[in-house]
């Protein structure tokens, strides 16, 4: 009897072991595929909000982009740009003051929410014959693939850009068309301030701690809650970083 009890006990634990493994394979599972449930939910948000923000900041770009092009066709700087082109800069020059003044006038005109940290207009070759900073008349931008493009009848980001007076900015350059539109007579360049950008990404709140930063096509650092390292982090030279900083800048999400 005593060995028929244990050997029904034998029976009654390996049984017991026989339906516990089952059940802690079931709930290793459900444990796993509720996390990564969750991982998916949150994976979703992330992207959802980095997808609305590149949005927002791509559609100020183009807004931007096309004011500047609205510019480019107006009176003043295409008969500044077409004297230039006719009998040189200094002929030119009073015409080139009055488009500077009417680009000046829209520049520092803050009622029109305007981003723009300057304005230039350069010949063919490059030289900057008119600025709404004085300074960087007499200045080349030719090496610029920004000005190449432009010259070539495209418009054209260049890269982010540190001035003098401590604002970022990035320039944007379009074609000055004669007045048939079938030659580039010039081009105009605005340097559109990044501080707008800035305030887009500080204010972007991931989460209780996460948070939102904007990099350009070579992999620098744009806009950061952390303004230390903005025009200072370079993604794809920071080993933490670089993988997926590569990821990033081949245009791909997620």
């Amino acid at each position: 009897m005593l060995k028929n009890i244990k050997l029904g006990t034998k029976l009654l634990v390996i049984s017991a072991l026989l339906v516990a493994v089952p059940l802690v394979a079931v709930t290793y599972i459900a444990i796993v595929k509720s996390s990564s449930a969750i991982t998916d939910i949150g994976t979703q948000g992330l992207t959802r909000s980095a997808t609305l923000l590149a949005a927002g900041i791509g559609h100020s770009l183009q807004g931007e982009e096309s004011i500047v092009q609205i510019e480019a066709n107006g009176t003043e700087v295409l008969n500044a740009a077409q004297a230039v082109l006719d009998g040189g800069a200094r002929k030119a020059q009073a015409k080139i003051d009055v488009a500077i003044q009417h680009l000046n006038n829209l520049v520092t005109d803050k009622t029109l929410g305007y981003v723009s940290d300057g304005m230039v207009m350069a010949d063919t070759n490059g030289i900057v014959y008119g600025a709404t900073d004085k300074r960087l008349i007499g200045t080349s931008i030719a090496s610029n693939a920004y000005f190449a493009k432009a010259l070539a009848g495209n418009r054209a980001f260049g890269l982010a850009v540190a001035g003098g007076s401590g604002k970022r900015y990035v320039p944007v350059a379009v074609p000055i068309f004669n007045l048939a539109k079938s030659v580039v007579i010039g081009v105009l360049v605005d340097r559109l301030d990044l501080g707008y950008v800035e305030s887009l990404v500080a204010n972007a709140k991931v989460g209780t701690t996460g948070y939102a930063f904007v990099v350009d096509r070579s992999g620098m650092t744009i806009a950061h809650p952390d303004k230390s390292v903005i025009m200072k982090l370079n993604i794809l030279q920071d080993k933490s970083l670089a993988s997926f900083g590569k990821e990033m800048l081949s245009g791909k999400s997620g």
